[in-house]
């Protein structure tokens, strides 16, 4: 679902890692916002998990969906009964104000069957592919 535009890494004298940076090109939806500190909307906020050591309760948070694949169980839906499918991604915390720089703050996967009309990644995407620099 996302495609590497670049992937760079820098080396120090001594051969271990300095810096890297990945450039991608996404999905990639805004979940939480903050409006003065306070949380201004949530949208799949209790489908995520942070890694060790992260406590982003203080940002706001980006989804970038990076796989989608078909689940394995049947849910029972308004239209019947459907396979669900499954979208996996990274969740991530804008590093800059133009909101092109990212790092890692945890992921997420969320179930969701076709006819689900609140699915968080659910109609247009056209407009929200961006490229970003995941560091």
């Amino acid at each position: 679902m996302v495609e590497i535009l670049e992937a760079k890494a820098d080396l120090s004298p001594n051969g271990q890692l300095h810096a890297a940076h990945l450039r991608l090109s996404g999905l990639l939806r805004c979940f939480r916002e903050l409006d003065g500190g306070a949380e201004k909307k949530v949208s799949i906020a209790r489908l995520w998990s942070a890694d060790d050591g992260i406590n982003a309760s203080n940002e706001a948070l980006w989804a970038l969906l990076i796989a989608r694949m078909g689940g394995s169980d049947l849910k029972e839906t308004a239209s019947g009964i459907e396979l669900s499918t499954k979208d996996i991604g990274l969740i991530l915390a804008a590093n800059d104000e133009n909101e092109t720089t990212f790092q890692r703050r945890g992921y997420f996967e969320a179930d969701f069957c076709t006819s689900d009309n609140c699915h968080f990644f659910r109609g247009s995407v056209a407009k929200d592919v961006k490229a970003v620099t995941f560091i």
